[in-house]
């Protein structure tokens, strides 16, 4: 994540879906990585808290292989260093 705000409290929020009917999972550090699996509007649906994960392209679903967990994120705070 990136462009948090600095005078703020430097979290963003994980929430249970990608509507505004959500609520929150989790709170994100700037320097969390995520995983991105899915996009909705302008959320995105991330696999975050793992200690590696696979990168290869998806051609089926398949469930997040290690420990870690889901949620969603607004893409805006996002910036995609590799893909």
């Amino acid at each position: 994540m990136t462009r948090l705000k600095s005078d703020g409290d430097g979290l963003l929020s994980a929430l249970t879906e990608p509507g505004t009917e959500s609520t929150e999972l989790d709170c994100l550090k700037e320097e969390d990585q995520v995983w991105l699996y899915q996009k909705v509007g302008p959320r995105l649906g991330v696999a975050y808290g793992l200690h590696e994960h696979s990168c290869r392209p998806i051609s089926e679903d398949r469930v997040l292989d290690t420990d870690g967990s889901e949620g969603w994120i607004r893409e805006s705070w996002v910036w995609i260093i590799a893909g």
